[in-house]
């Protein structure tokens, strides 16, 4: 995704001299390529998250569209009141482009893995959450940031194509726009949803395999790629989630504050509680991750792979259509 979302940069930047790259203690990978498309306005300052999201601000101010390229965790946790007063309650639109969202960089422990960032930024007015799941998205998302009249967040995963699960067949009609939620995959379109899936970044991929086992046990689902964790594509998670017979909410994220919290915020508020099926929560519990891994290893622990998502989702179905 990283690689992915710096071509994108360095194609708009060509031909947009509004366009600032600012790069926090993270290698891109395309140094020599950003300096040629954006000259001065690629910029390297390490280990200054707050300072630099002041900079951007007073950036922004003037005209400039700033993108802050950083890891997820110092990229939201160690700027958070330069995010909200600098930019934000001034109305400096920033793009916060996170490296390494959840479980990705586990293997350096607990301060850099972003379980928490998606709460962290949703929670700020004037900010927009886009959680991507494939190159692809990324690559179709970045034209739209330069213009959208707030700052953003994105989080990237490691990959560009899925490690785990099964990556999503577009055929041309499914496109990544902001605020749009898409339905990636129906394992049965003759029948009624027994099963819906939400999620977004590395676990749509797994979701849409979850999707393909199920079909084994003779349940039908279907999977909603919410990659707009903020704002909710409201109209299409509540048309999606009222024709379903069960809903479950799948993010590589605390079940505080994230995609599930936001999906039944918009549910409770536009449908009312009286009215959804049941719902299921899938994700990190409250905790720090003090287990050392992979991003692999992590979800495995936690339950999240496809095939133990698989297994939890029977055992949902089969005890309450006894």
């Amino acid at each position: 995704m990283r690689n992915a979302c710096m071509n994108s940069l360095i194609n708009l930047g060509k031909n947009d001299e509004r366009i600032i790259l600012i790069s926090i203690d993270q290698p891109t990978s395309f140094e020599k390529e950003l300096k040629e498309a954006l000259n001065k306005r690629f910029i390297f300052e390490p280990i200054s998250e707050a300072n630099v999201v002041s900079m951007s601000s007073g950036l922004a101010s003037n005209g400039y569209i700033p993108y802050i390229f950083g890891h997820a965790t110092f990229n939201t946790r160690r700027c958070y009141e330069q995010i909200a007063l600098d930019a934000c309650l001034q109305k400096n639109h920033i793009r916060l482009i996170g490296m390494g969202g959840g479980l990705v960089n586990a293997h350096l422990g607990p301060t850099h893995t972003a379980i928490e960032d998606i709460s962290l930024l949703r929670s700020i007015p004037g900010m927009t959450v886009l959680v991507p799941c494939d190159a692809q998205e990324i690559t179709e998302l970045m034209p739209q940031t330069v213009e959208l009249k707030q700052s953003i967040y994105i989080r990237l995963a490691q990959f560009g194509e899925p490690q785990y699960g099964k990556k999503i067949e577009r055929n041309g009609n499914i496109h990544a726009k902001i605020g749009k939620a898409n339905v990636v995959y129906v394992n049965n379109k003759n029948s009624k949803t027994d099963v819906l899936f939400i999620s977004n970044g590395v676990m749509t991929p797994i979701s849409i395999e979850s999707s393909m086992i199920l079909s084994n046990s003779n349940i039908n689902s279907k999977v909603l790629n919410v990659t707009t964790a903020k704002p909710i594509d409201t109209e299409t998670v509540c048309n999606e989630v009222s024709s379903s017979k069960h809903v479950v909410i799948v993010e590589e994220h605390t079940l505080i504050g994230g995609l599930a919290s936001a999906c039944l915020e918009n549910l409770t508020d536009n449908l009312g509680s009286n009215n959804l099926p049941p719902i299921h929560r899938i994700g990190l519990p409250d905790k720090f991750i003090h287990n050392y891994g992979n991003q692999k290893s992590l979800l495995q622990k936690n339950d999240m792979m496809p095939e133990q998502i698989a297994k939890r989702v029977i055992c949902i179905v089969n005890k309450v259509n006894k």
